[in-house]
């Protein structure tokens, strides 16, 4: 917000300073309403990091105990040898909520297997454990949508809460005082003119009796 205002000059200044405390006022409002809303799509999405968290710590000691089992078959060499080349895709899906765009899902495609020698007697376990490392993969990436969406919420609505603090408590205040100062100023002016032109009417209704009563006495 602006720390000077240039009010222009007389009436041309009341009606410039009345119309911006009625923006401030709309903009107050509409801020409002926006940070209510953001602060129930954060808590809502809180929610969201919290399960997301919960999911990929629990998939991940899954994937850990599978891999534990894997070695104790000693059938890891299996398991590295039949790892595709080809990274992991992930495709995030957004959403929006008062202007604000966040990631709000995420879909993992996983690379094409490349069949690897098995294992000892590792067959079974080796495509479990595979299985159970996409999920922790799916759960990571999950997790990181989830806490990138709350940080962003979270961002905006500290930003919004700040904007609608500095509108509420310092630019709308100041705005009013000015408009008050003015609107005195104004009507002191007007009093001034009032009296000026009283006082000007009443020297002029003088000098018109006093040439009245002159012409007569002259006749």
């Amino acid at each position: 917000m602006p720390r000077t205002l240039h009010v222009p000059p007389g009436r041309a200044g009341q009606l410039w300073l009345a119309h911006r405390r009625e923006v401030a006022r709309r903009a107050v409002d509409l801020l409002d309403q926006k940070l209510r809303i953001l602060r129930s799509e954060r808590l809502r999405r809180s929610l969201v990091e919290e399960r997301t968290r919960a999911a990929w710590a629990a998939a991940v000691r899954d994937a850990d105990a599978w891999q534990l089992r894997l070695a104790q078959l000693g059938a890891q060499r299996a398991l590295r040898l039949g790892r595709s080349s080809e990274p992991a895709g992930v495709e995030v899906r957004w959403d929006q909520v008062v202007g604000v765009r966040y990631p709000a899902h995420v879909v993992v495609h996983e690379p094409a297997d490349t069949e690897g020698p098995d294992g000892p007697g590792g067959s079974a376990v080796l495509t479990e454990t595979r299985r159970r490392m996409a999920v922790a993969v799916a759960a990571a990436a999950q997790q990181a949508a989830a806490l990138a969406a709350l940080r962003t919420l979270e961002a905006q609505e500290a930003a919004t809460r700040r904007r609608l603090r500095s509108i509420r408590t310092r630019y709308l205040p100041r705005l009013e005082a000015t408009l008050r100062d003015v609107e005195v100023a104004l009507e002191e002016d007007e009093r001034s003119d009032i009296l000026r032109l009283r006082w000007a009417a009443g020297r002029g209704s003088g000098r018109v009796d006093a040439g009245g009563a002159d012409g007569g006495m002259v006749g």
